[in-house]
């Protein structure tokens, strides 16, 4: 920084090239490291216990490993209680029709 607080731009420059070159090639992904390191270290550097090793239910298991049921999509069953917001398109349209011809 100059005496009148700008950047002196050549020396900051002449630095991080000092510190890259200090660094060496920096890898394209970096998230710190692969599971088990960020477990060992997760204590110490957020104060927390590390997470528990998730546990899928079976049919997404099969779905990973290409086993049966792994054939296509996977449908979801709605609770009893609640509907879709939306209406059936048949309906839609002749709501639409019929504010269309009331407004001619």
């Amino acid at each position: 920084m100059n005496a009148d607080l700008t950047v002196n731009e050549k020396r900051t420059a002449t630095l991080r090239k000092k510190m890259a070159d200090k660094r060496g090639k920096v890898p394209m992904f970096d998230r710190g490291g692969d599971i088990d390191t960020l477990k060992k270290r997760c204590l110490k550097e957020t104060g927390l216990e590390p997470p528990r090793q998730p546990e899928f239910q079976t049919w997404a298991l099969k779905l990973l490993e290409g086993g049966k049921g792994a054939g296509g999509s996977v449908k979801v069953k709605r609770s009893a209680g609640k509907k879709s917001a939306r209406k059936p398109a048949s309906k839609a349209k002749a709501k639409g029709r019929a504010r269309k011809a009331a407004s001619s």
